[in-house]
């Protein structure tokens, strides 16, 4: 009884590694394979269907013989890089290989997904395009930015590099100056474009892959914009409490006070002025002189940007700033 259970245990184990020893092969009415150099070329004929069909993330190849490598896909979500991950819809994706071209492009849905199906295996990277509108930039951002340079407050990553809006691979104070002057409508673009997108190397050669990123508006450099939603800050309420007559000719000042205690660094206003109003001379905050305020008038708005050397405490009923007319 102990020989046969022992001749049982080796007639299995060389059942098993038999099995793992089995070799991709095809019987076919004829064929071969013929090498040049680094290419071989194997093949088979008598096969009368032997393309390859792709639909969404289904894959079906036809024929005896199959590719040693099976097509791959690469797929994910693109957000904002705010808070809440705002997902980014109807992104123009291109899916770019090492001798860069473009072997398939996409767009993203409304959750921000997106899918490359049917791909050889390789190294691929993704070239992102977006035409939501840019946004999210105030003074806030410059504040940043200039904060950044003397390193009392750095930035990194992906918000960094927003920062670099004019394209001179330093974020410094010509950058938060760009940006000041984008927000009030001096300027309507920076020389680096509206949108930033991260770019890494996808390793597809493996299999799929999961591949998510997050893009943000150059200037941005807080990540406070949400695309597709208006935002309104309540942190401060002003007031304008006297009454003021208004002459036909001359100057005049209308002062605006702070409803709420508040500290501030920086300030972004955006103010309706009936159309008597639109002269606008001068606005000067905190009574300091005006080389930290900047405004402009854009139609019936009036947009104001101040950034402060330092924080200001404020109490309510403390004057914010003059407006001259």
């Amino acid at each position: 009884m102990k020989k046969l259970v022992l001749l049982f245990s080796l007639i299995h184990v060389l059942v098993i590694v038999n099995a793992q020893s089995l070799e991709r092969s095809v019987i076919g009415s004829a064929g071969g394979e013929v090498t040049s150099g680094n290419i071989t070329l194997s093949f088979t004929v008598g096969e009368v269907a032997v393309q390859t069909l792709i639909s969404g993330n289904i894959i079906l190849t036809e024929g005896f013989q199959q590719p040693i490598n099976s097509l791959m896909q690469i797929s994910g979500t693109v957000a904002y890089a705010n808070d809440v991950s705002t997902a980014l819809e109807a992104l123009q994706l291109n899916l770019v290989d090492v001798n860069n071209n473009v072997v398939q492009s996409t767009m993203t849905d409304a959750t921000g997904y997106y899918l490359f199906a049917g791909i050889t295996p390789g190294e691929y990277t993704i070239a992102t395009t977006s035409v939501i509108a840019h946004g999210g930039i105030n003074s806030t951002d410059a504040l940043l930015v200039q904060q950044h340079q003397i390193m009392t407050d750095t930035l990194e990553g992906l918000n960094l590099s927003a920062g670099d809006v004019n394209l001179s691979n330093f974020v410094n104070s010509s950058d938060g100056l760009l940006v000041r002057q984008r927000f009030i409508g001096v300027i309507s673009n920076f020389d680096s474009g509206d949108w930033l997108f991260e770019t890494s190397i996808i390793d597809a050669t493996q299999g799929d892959v999961t591949y998510d990123y997050i893009g943000i508006c150059y200037g941005d450099v807080n990540g406070s914009y949400i695309p597709g939603q208006l935002r309104i800050s309540t942190f401060v309420v002003i007031q304008q409490k006297e009454e003021i007559h208004i002459s036909s000719n001359g100057t005049f000042t209308i002062p605006f006070y702070v409803n709420n205690d508040i500290e501030l660094n920086a300030v972004s206003l955006v103010m309706d002025l009936p159309i008597e109003l639109l002269n606008v001379i001068d606005v000067k905050f905190l009574n300091h002189q005006n080389k930290e305020t900047m405004f402009n008038v854009i139609g019936n708005q009036l947009r104001i940007s101040w950034v402060g050397e330092e924080s200001v405490i404020l109490t309510k009923g403390d004057l914010l700033f003059n407006l001259e007319i």
